[in-house]
């Protein structure tokens, strides 16, 4: 596995190779599942270009190319996921002003796989008329994935009308790891720790 990331992100995806970091990742869905290859191969793969480019060492064209590779792949197998057979829709997009996807559609990829019901709606999920599709939609639970700091703030400040949604609400995302006492002030439920941990957990809610 680790030597089907530095392949991919080192040779492939940073001399803007398309069709052979695409070639990569089929041979690596070929022979892993679907979560392994995509917490065990592409979340790592991004977190190590992500550092990259903040040391300097690779330009922001390479980080973009890379992250807009694994988003195709994503939707593509979010297209291809099962049709849903459990009980219990979800609803699952980034924290609002939050423009990385990466993570919020991996878990929609994992929930889909798993025969969830999915509504995945992106990035950038604003608090504006919410209320309206949930009503429509009636999820059992929407998830909303952070990764920075700006990106918490809306939810603490607009914490009033997240705590009126008539669903369960639960927050998630590598930021509430780095600031744990932010659970104290988000609305809803606060899953932080591993990819794989706030997954398991994320079930159990729907459960």
């Amino acid at each position: 596995l680790h030597q089907f990331g530095r392949l991919w992100h080192g040779e492939k995806c940073l001399d803007f190779n398309d069709l052979a970091a695409n070639e990569i990742l089929s041979l690596a869905f070929s022979r892993f599942q679907v979560e392994t290859v995509s917490l065990d191969i592409m979340m790592p793969a991004l977190k190590r270009i992500g550092e990259m480019w903040h040391q300097g060492l690779i330009s922001i064209q390479q980080e973009h190319f890379a992250t807009e590779v694994i988003s195709r792949r994503l939707q593509s197998l979010l297209l291809a996921a099962p049709n849903p057979v459990l009980p219990g829709r979800i609803i699952i997009g980034s924290a609002p002003v939050d423009s990385h996807s990466i993570s919020a559609l991996i878990l929609a990829v994992l929930m889909r796989n798993k025969s969830r019901d999915v509504i995945y709606l992106g990035a950038n999920v604003p608090s504006d008329q919410i209320q309206k599709m949930v009503t429509k939609t009636r999820p059992v639970l929407m998830v909303l994935v952070s990764t920075t700091v700006q990106s918490v703030l809306p939810l603490i400040l607009q914490r009033k009308n997240w705590d009126s949604l008539q669903t369960g609400l639960v927050i998630t995302g590598r930021i509430l790891s780095v600031y744990p006492q932010l659970e104290k002030v988000l609305p809803g439920k606060v899953v932080s720790g591993n990819f794989q941990n706030g997954l398991n957990q994320i079930e159990s809610y729907l459960d």
